[in-house]
């Protein structure tokens, strides 16, 4: 077996996908810090980056804004019918709103 992407964008498009994105809301809706632990290769990776698409940002070259139904985390979430995607206030009130800063341990 091939290794797995932990990239979202990538996994979303396998058939081994399992649609998590409500933990999105739920990170919203606990008032308390929110510890991920899981064994190696349990999917931490892929939750981590879906809270990047769904969270981020998207700007031009430039650094201005885009409109965020046209960049490709929206049409990721939108194409796909992702679960969080039909919980339209909470969706419309967080997607693309914060600004992100996103680093990778792997060989730290």
């Amino acid at each position: 077996a091939g290794k797995m992407s932990p990239d979202f964008g990538e996994m979303i498009a396998t058939p081994s996908f399992v649609d998590r994105t409500l933990l999105i809301k739920a990170w919203f809706e606990d008032s308390n810090s929110i510890l991920l632990t899981a064994p190696r290769h349990s999917g931490k990776s892929t939750v981590l980056s879906m809270l990047r698409r769904f969270l981020e940002v998207s700007v031009d070259e430039r650094g201005a804004l885009k409109e965020r139904n046209l960049t490709s985390n929206y049409k990721l979430f939108k194409e796909h019918s992702l679960n969080i995607f039909e919980h339209k206030t909470f969706f419309n009130d967080h997607f693309g709103k914060y600004p992100i800063i996103f680093v990778k341990f792997k060989h730290a």
